[in-house]
């Protein structure tokens, strides 16, 4: 705790340096600089990883990856520097959490069971996508116990995914404690180094 208050304080001390000797467009270059070194720390940190982990995200499609963005610093009405990283998937809240939850129960919206790919099944193998349970190149399908099994080109019928009424999916990042700590050291790194020039 004691960390966490000389941080804060730290912090504090040089956004007022900041504010007091920095003009508010290298302010904004630093911060969207910054911004964008952020943005790439989550991806590389957190997303795209070859196994998801307690913290770590495995590639399927890498479409996370892709639409996660640094966003245009902006100078709002009381000269305050706003900035932020979006992350346009609507499934990220499931995996980012910011609100100190440690799991989403997710349940099928249409169908009548949700498709979990099973252990060891090819359907998400070799660095492939996963493959829906709907997908044109699963033949012979059938379900039993909860199973479902099919037909991949050129291999047996084995099975490919459990059924589930629903799934606890748990939360792999807690923003303020895995995201926010790395997002100011590399803020507070950049802004400083745009201190020394103006003050050397």
């Amino acid at each position: 705790m004691a960390n966490e208050v000389r941080y804060s304080a730290r912090w504090d001390r040089l956004i007022k340096r900041a504010e007091a000797f920095l003009d508010s467009q290298t302010l904004l270059r630093a911060v969207n600089r910054a911004t964008r070194e952020i943005r790439d720390m989550i991806v590389q940190r957190y997303m795209g990883g070859a196994n998801t982990s307690a913290n770590r995200l495995a590639r399927n499609t890498g479409k996370m990856e892709a639409k996660t963005v640094a966003r245009r610093a902006t100078i709002d009405g009381d000269g305050a520097v706003k900035a932020s990283i979006g992350i346009n998937v609507p499934y990220a809240s499931v995996h980012f959490s910011d609100d100190g939850r440690v799991s989403t129960i997710i349940r099928p919206k249409r169908a009548q069971a949700l498709a979990v790919p099973f252990p060891g099944a090819p359907v998400g193998g070799d660095k492939r996508p996963i493959l829906p349970a709907k997908s044109s190149l699963i033949t012979k399908k059938f379900t039993h116990n909860g199973v479902l099994w099919g037909r991949l080109p050129g291999q047996k019928t084995q099975p490919l995914f459990l059924m589930r009424n629903s799934v606890t999916v748990p939360a792999r990042v807690n923003v303020q404690r895995d995201i926010e700590p790395r997002a100011k050291a590399i803020m507070a790194g950049i802004i400083q180094a745009e201190l020394d020039k103006r003050l050397s």
